[in-house]
């Protein structure tokens, strides 16, 4: 970042937008899991990006299973959510195949978002190992 605010400050115009961007860096923060979550909450209830397509009460109970930040256990919840589904949707896929399409589409939602937003640590590698499995199921 050095690099670039030297390059932009060669200009004065470009140098005062360095200084701007660099005020708005620096008072940005992470929000706590307690805010998160509540945030997740309401925007599965209204279907909101990134939760378009997942059940509100499945992100709540992979919510339940979920105390921090930490990217793994985020990936064990939604993934648990999703093993529930194509388990469901693999009991299924002879005799009710519509239902086992729209099951092994919920796993993958699931296995989608555990990995979210990208697969960064072991869990989340395997989340999106299964969620690549119930795309092609």
């Amino acid at each position: 970042m050095g690099v670039a605010i030297a390059v932009l400050t060669a200009s004065p115009f470009l140098g005062a937008l360095a200084q701007d961007n660099a005020t708005t860096l620096a008072s940005w923060q992470t929000r706590t899991w307690p805010e998160l979550k509540t945030e997740m909450l309401a925007r599965a209830n209204r279907e909101a990006y990134p939760l378009t397509g997942l059940k509100p009460d499945d992100v709540r109970e992979a919510l339940s299973h979920i105390d921090s930040l930490d990217r793994d256990q985020w990936a064990e919840a939604f993934t648990a959510v999703g093993d529930r589904y194509r388990t469901r949707a693999e009991t299924e896929l002879h005799q009710r195949p519509d239902v086992a399409r729209d099951d092994y589409y919920q796993a993958w939602l699931n296995y989608a978002f555990g990995r979210w937003p990208s697969p960064n640590s072991p869990r989340n590698l395997e989340s999106a190992d299964k969620a690549k499995a119930a795309f092609v199921a």
